[in-house]
């Protein structure tokens, strides 16, 4: 069942290396986890964002000219407390390099 539902075999630095700019995310909690950690997940659970986010950052300071998209798209077993340490999770490893909010007026 892991070779089905497996979608990637590099971690996100091998990714980046090889020209990846864009991640199709999926977000996951573990049932009854106390520590609300947030997983990776495509059918397993894999590493946590934590360490992905942080891999993805590492990179992104030796390479100051590059852009990485992050799609957070699906949301597995996640409430709003979950939502809330995404959020701050992003903008702890990511500080300063995070694209500033624009909003278009008409």
């Amino acid at each position: 069942m892991r070779k089905w539902l497996a979608t990637q075999t590099m971690n996100f630095t091998s990714q980046l290396e090889a020209g990846i700019r864009f991640f199709d995310l999926r977000i996951s909690t573990k049932p009854r986890d106390p520590d609300n950690e947030l997983y990776f997940a495509h059918g397993l659970f894999s590493a946590t964002v934590r360490e992905g986010l942080e891999q993805i950052s590492s990179f992104l300071s030796g390479h100051a000219k590059e852009v990485v998209f992050l799609d957070f798209n699906h949301f597995y077993g996640v409430q709003n407390l979950h939502h809330e340490k995404l959020v701050a999770m992003l903008k702890e490893v990511f500080g300063e390099k995070l694209c500033p909010v624009v909003f278009a007026q008409e």
